[in-house]
């Protein structure tokens, strides 16, 4: 929990979708259930879609990405004994925005959802929320800076935190286990931090 990987949103999208497909919810009662399920929580819509998508608002406009990432090296950086409570996440952020220039809804670039290639993918990759986390930990900014110096490597955060993720900024430039030792060179430096390195695949 608090890893920023929606392990509880895509639980709770499971059990609709079960409620949905499984036992046969009537038409006239699905979109009840998924207004519902966005009530519950902002990231359930598009586990409920459950496909590589363009999110905006506060969660509730989903859209596919027609661009294939499946099979995608991805590595996941999880820092040891760190867990970030949504809640108090969205409300550094709201004082943060209001400081700024008042509170903004997310919106993406249309070309994410119109015709999305890899380049423009990895150069939308953003999260508003790392400079809160880095702010709120600072003992893991060498984590990210120690990536972020590697040219062929981009990062960022997960959700609100606390997980990092690493891809390569060429569409399947690196295998799996090429971009690991990416990483793990990238890291051997660092002290006094505890962390996880998970390699998986995007799904």
């Amino acid at each position: 929990m608090g890893g920023g990987l929606g392990g509880a949103s895509s639980n709770a999208a499971t059990v609709i979708n079960f409620l949905l497909k499984v036992k046969g919810v009537r038409s006239s009662n699905e979109e009840f259930l998924k207004e519902t399920a966005f009530s519950l929580g902002a990231d359930i819509p598009f586990f409920l879609v459950n496909k590589n998508s363009v999110v905006e608002g506060i969660g509730e406009r989903v859209f596919p990405l027609k661009e294939k990432l499946a099979g995608i090296p991805v590595i996941l950086i999880i820092p040891e004994g760190v867990s970030c409570s949504t809640k108090k996440m969205f409300k550094l952020w709201d004082l943060a925005k209001e400081t700024e220039r008042g509170r903004d809804m997310l919106v993406a670039d249309s070309s994410l959802k119109d015709s999305c290639s890899w380049e423009v993918l990895i150069n939308n990759i953003e999260n508003d929320f790392l400079d809160i986390y880095l702010k709120e930990n600072p003992y893991l900014t060498p984590i990210y800076e120690q990536i972020r110096r590697e040219k062929e490597l981009i990062i960022s955060l997960s959700g609100t935190g606390s997980t990092f993720f690493v891809l390569s900024r060429r569409e399947r430039g690196m295998s799996l286990n090429k971009l690991a030792s990416c990483v793990r060179e990238r890291l051997k430096g660092i002290k006094g931090v505890k962390f996880k390195l998970v390699e998986t695949f995007i799904l």
